[in-house]
């Protein structure tokens, strides 16, 4: 009785994001960061194509449940989550304090966290 709902809501983020998406190419007013905040857009918009579909094969409407299916699934629902957000960090921070994470080390050091979280994605 869920499944509705969820694969609409879904649905829905994805129309949403394809728009915004869609909008931010079509603009010919290119911004600083512009490239930075499309891969936001992207990886959002992945992240939640592989929530659908996750949905679905609950559903058990468009694959069978397998172990390598429901892996697959995960990790790339993960992964993209985790390069929506650390793609959004380093956006917002370009915006709020240019200086601190234009220098290579202390990019370095803020990406330590998402490596980890890869990491752990993968072995899990």
């Amino acid at each position: 009785m869920q499944f509705p709902l969820y694969a609409a809501l879904n649905i829905f983020c994805i129309f949403i994001v394809i728009i915004v998406l869609s909008r931010r190419i079509m603009t010919l007013e290119k911004q600083k960061y512009h490239k930075l905040f499309n891969i936001v857009i992207i990886a959002s918009l992945i992240f939640f194509i592989f929530d659908a579909i996750w949905g679905f094969v609950e559903a058990g409407l468009l694959l069978p449940k397998t172990k390598f299916i429901t892996y697959f699934l995960n990790a790339g629902y993960f992964i993209f989550l985790g390069i929506a957000s650390i793609s959004w960090f380093v956006y917002s921070e370009k915006h709020q304090n240019p200086s601190l994470i234009s220098k290579k080390r202390y990019l370095y050091l803020t990406m330590i966290p998402y490596v980890i979280y890869f990491i752990l994605v993968i072995i899990s």
